[in-house]
């Protein structure tokens, strides 16, 4: 029998961005995630927390359970991708997310893994 051990580290998590244009007053960017599951166990993706940082007094907070109202599972040397769109008010933000995951055998082994800060700015203000 082949023994594995997980760490958090064998998981890859990236968060991108891109504009996509204006419509009234709202500002929309594309977000997409990846996840690349590098390890040799099985994960389940069980949530994110978002903090949106702009210009306005507080940061937008947003929890949520799953992804589109599934938990992805990942099998090991797999990938996940999920994109939504993001309307914001403002034209310059940033997002500093965390995602949380479960090891597919084990419910009690969870934890949270932080995705590096991305700045969204639309397409326009880059030249």
């Amino acid at each position: 029998m082949k023994l594995t051990t997980f760490t958090p580290k064998s998981i890859d998590v990236r968060l991108s961005s891109k504009f996509v244009g204006k419509y009234g007053l709202l500002y929309l960017f594309s977000c997409t995630l990846s996840v690349n599951n590098n390890s040799d166990s099985e994960i389940t993706m069980i949530g994110k927390h978002w903090y949106i940082y702009s210009n306005q007094n507080k940061p937008l907070e947003i929890i949520g359970e799953g992804f589109n109202g599934e938990s992805p599972i990942l099998l090991p040397k797999t990938s996940f991708s999920y994109e939504n769109i993001l309307p914001l008010h403002t034209a310059f933000a940033s997002i500093k997310s965390n995602y949380t995951l479960r090891l597919s055998n084990n419910y009690n082994k969870i934890f949270k893994i932080d995705a590096p800060l991305i700045d969204l700015t639309p397409t326009p203000f880059l030249n």
